[in-house]
């Protein structure tokens, strides 16, 4: 059994310039097992927005000059999906999907696709499961659950609900009640701590990330269901109870999205692996979290799925 929770960043305290009132999160479980560095304060930026000039903006102040011409996407999931970092500055691997999939189509020598320009938006809620996610009091909710950060999140319906004031919410087909053309969840991390401890079943877990992508398929929304990233425990043989665990919830999940129209399934570990060779050149020490090196990989290499998954690509 191990104890992932000293390394779920739960020393994250405060939240700067925030207006909802703070209260604990679900998925914050203290651990003094192993010994973690507590930094001031959580880096603020936490729902972010991915525009046209590649900068990170606060979903509050969006920089959109022509929605109808933008492909929007929707990044979904906890602090991996945010980009938490021990050692900088969030750094969601967004990013570098965003550039890499523009400079992908451009390169392509299609013209219909050589212009297309994305919006990514990022919820990201450190320290959050996913059976929390996707209860229903949380998917609607509109700015009121705080991750371990402190940070308010918007609910997952919620989320593709909102659209951009530059967008005409009448160009919408009534089969389409979101502006996102794709959503990409990436969660259970935390969940897999409880599952190892004994306190959740693989089976809940699963069902909880079905329904957050069945969520987004109900909008009208495809969805791209990315694995559970490896992490030091999955890849130890020593901690063999674990490893299976993370290998069933993942071949769970994979075989529900192979079997959906609307969702394709993305082995994390082929992307960005945890092993000797990359432990310390794409991962925090605490062999939970990727540093910057290891989003950027895990972006730049996520392009050619998501063109693909988009129709723009063979």
């Amino acid at each position: 059994m191990v104890n992932l929770r000293a390394f779920i960043p739960t020393w994250c305290s405060r939240r700067q310039a925030q207006s909802v009132s703070p209260r604990k999160s679900q998925g914050t479980v203290a651990s003094s097992q192993k010994q973690k560095t507590e930094p001031d304060s959580c880096p603020t930026k936490r729902s972010l927005n991915v525009t046209d000039n590649g900068n990170l903006h606060h979903q509050g102040s969006r920089n959109i000059e022509n929605c109808g011409t933008m492909t929007r996407i929707l990044c979904y999931g906890d602090s991996l999906t945010a980009g938490f970092c021990h050692s900088g500055p969030f750094t969601p691997y967004a990013l570098a999907l965003k550039a890499h999939l523009e400079t992908l189509l451009c390169d392509s020598g299609l013209p219909q696709v050589s212009s297309v320009q994305f919006t990514i938006d990022v919820h990201g809620a450190s320290g959050v499961r996913a059976t929390h996610l996707a209860d229903d009091t949380v998917l609607d909710s509109d700015g009121t659950e705080v991750d371990v950060c402190d940070t308010a999140y918007d609910g997952l319906r919620r989320a593709l609900e909102k659209v951009p004031v530059e967008c005409n919410t009448d160009s919408l087909s009534k089969e389409v009640s979101s502006a996102y053309k794709c959503c990409l969840i990436m969660a259970g991390t935390n969940d897999l701590a409880d599952i190892d401890n004994g306190m959740q079943t693989v089976e809940v877990v699963v069902d909880s990330l079905v329904k957050l992508h069945t969520v987004c398929h109900l909008a009208g929304v495809r969805t791209i269901a990315l694995s559970i990233p490896p992490n030091r425990w999955s890849s130890r043989g020593d901690d063999s109870a674990y490893s299976a665990q993370w290998t069933r919830l993942n071949a769970l999940l994979k075989q529900w999205a192979n079997g959906s129209t609307m969702c394709d399934f993305v082995d994390v570990s082929t992307l960005v692996p945890y092993d000797e060779a990359t432990a310390s050149k794409l991962w925090e020490y605490d062999g939970l979290h990727m540093n910057a090196a290891g989003y950027n990989q895990l972006g730049h290499m996520l392009a050619p799925y998501v063109a693909r998954s988009l129709g723009y690509m063979g």
